[in-house]
């Protein structure tokens, strides 16, 4: 009986726990040709400018999307390239713990380059100082001064309405201000600039939950999955909200089905580790744990060592 009540402290205890910060970070992003296809196969190369040598490299899957994790925070070069396009870059700031969501990046065909002219060298310019003006954001952002980040976010939205990203982070910004129904409005206008615009989608599911409103963050869970079937973010959202509101049992089919989609996040292992603990599926929780503990980082801390102690619970239990 004891032991049965320490595992249900330890799970307790991690279910509605915030997330701490992990020691790397998650950089996403999608790359897309002039015309706004997306672009498999995309060579992206980041390279720290903190003054230490730390690369990665990681390719884009066939809906153009790419996923680097274990990515040491700070200033980062990100490099694209594809045999028939010409090459970009751009520079920007990956953070701890939450995904660093990139914006979108477009390749032009080598042909179509060579007859841009002056036209080219224009658009280069503006996609440098929207850049910057990203950059300058993020870093007020990170800094607690919201008012003037948002200020940035709405002018370059007056400018570049169509951008999703801008619109997403200027709704996160209003969420972390507490004025719930512009966050809840921006989040919108990032989706009608971009359907599959996915982050938007996962960020509505979170602030109903954070609001007191886990229906309308399932609904909105459900939403994602449902628009884009194949999509692991979806599945994966449906079964967060469904295991941080008591609802463990339920959450395990779509875990599963995020896991079986590709899901990338070390935490879905965990949750479904912690899921089938509660459905009293015991070797598969053991297995769960396991996997979750021997993946690469970043991984919540306080979820590390949770699993630890229930791995080794469950494991004590069974002998």
């Amino acid at each position: 009986m004891n032991r049965v009540l320490v595992l249900g402290g330890l799970l307790a205890g991690v279910l509605l726990s915030a997330p701490a910060s992990a020691q790397t970070g998650i950089a996403r992003g999608k790359v897309t040709d002039a015309q706004g296809e997306a672009l498999a196969d995309v060579k992206v190369h980041f390279e720290f400018l903190g003054g230490v040598k730390k690369t990665h490299d990681v390719k884009s899957n066939k809906k153009g999307e790419y996923t680097q994790v274990g990515v040491y925070p700070g200033m980062y070069k990100i490099t694209f390239e594809k045999e028939g396009f010409t090459g970009t870059f751009l520079e920007w700031k990956i953070n701890l713990g939450e995904p660093t969501q990139l914006p979108d990046v477009k390749l032009q065909s080598a042909a179509a380059a060579a007859g841009g002219g002056a036209a080219g060298a224009g658009a280069r310019d503006l996609a440098a100082a929207l850049q910057k003006s990203f950059a300058q954001a993020i870093e007020l952002t990170n800094a607690g001064k919201l008012d003037e980040a948002a200020a940035i976010y709405t002018a370059e939205i007056a400018k570049n309405p169509s951008i999703p990203q801008l619109h997403h982070n200027l709704g996160l910004i209003h969420q972390r201000k507490g004025d719930n129904a512009a966050a809840e409005a921006s989040l919108r206008a990032a989706i009608a600039a971009r359907e599959d615009y996915v982050e938007a989608y996962v960020a509505l599911s979170n602030l109903f939950l954070t609001t007191g409103d886990p229906a309308k963050g399932l609904a909105e869970a459900e939403a994602l999955a449902a628009k884009f079937p194949e999509s692991p973010r979806g599945h994966f959202q449906i079964g967060s909200v469904l295991f941080n509101t008591g609802r463990a049992a339920e959450a395990v089919e779509p875990l599963k089905k995020a896991e079986a989609l590709g899901e990338t996040d070390p935490e879905l292992l965990f949750q479904l580790g912690s899921a089938t603990f509660q459905a009293s599926k015991m070797d598969e929780a053991i297995a769960y744990f396991d996997k979750y503990l021997a993946a690469p980082e970043p991984k919540n801390p306080g979820n590390v060592a949770a699993a630890q102690g229930l791995s080794a619970a469950i494991k004590a239990m069974k002998k």
